[in-house]
């Protein structure tokens, strides 16, 4: 529903939105499961991965700190308001949508709409999020797509796994580039089935 060439000015004012409602998501459900990768795909990596892992009142950290929850909760944001450990669920998986954000933005293993199944994947992980490292997989129809990362000093190593079958792109944060890989003016790379461990080098 953004309009296009727009992505980048409204994740601004998703930023500005989430200091105005006390440094936390102002939405609900299903914008939850969103939010992170609007952010993190439009220049506001770091930003997401601060919110999701904000600690004490105003945080999802606080369900578990303060109330010992052992599962997602209706009520967000948690905060020092006991009446959220009455009156809300305590069993709401459904605020665990933002888990699509771990597996496509974080380790950065996304499907493709033309070519579902992970038929085709592409590799978008959100390196310059703040982390030192992520790794995730998941079971396609055709294998074991994986991918792991972690900080080096030259940059970044990144072993992804490519299912027989199916192909890759790849696709690098601005500033970015793969060693031993001709330059690629759009930041994507192309690769077949198999195991790769790629050095992401940091201009």
């Amino acid at each position: 529903i953004c309009p296009e060439g727009a992505e980048a000015d409204v994740a601004v004012s998703l930023v500005r939105d989430i200091r105005h409602a006390r440094n936390f998501f102002n939405c609900g459900i299903f914008g939850l499961s969103r939010i992170g990768s609007a952010m993190s795909r439009n220049g506001k990596a770091a930003e997401a991965f601060n919110y999701f892992t904000k600690k004490g009142n105003y945080s999802f950290e606080y369900m578990w700190s303060k109330y010992d929850a052992t599962t997602m909760w209706e009520c967000l944001p948690i905060t020092d308001n006991t009446s959220q450990t009455s009156e809300c669920s305590h069993c709401h998986p459904m605020q665990a949508g933002l888990d699509i954000w771990f597996y496509e933005d974080l380790a950065g293993i996304r499907p493709v709409a033309e070519c579902p199944g992970f038929k085709k994947i592409l590799f978008a992980p959100c390196l310059d999020c703040g982390l030192e490292s992520a790794s995730a997989s998941i079971e396609s129809r055709y294998g074991t797509v994986s991918s792991s990362w972690k900080k080096s000093p030259e940059g970044f190593v990144w072993e992804v796994t490519i299912p027989a079958g199916t192909s890759a792109t790849v696709r690098l944060p601005d500033g970015m580039a793969l060693s031993g890989m001709e330059n690629s003016s759009t930041g994507e790379y192309t690769l077949g089935s198999g195991t790769f461990t790629l050095t992401v080098l940091t201009k």
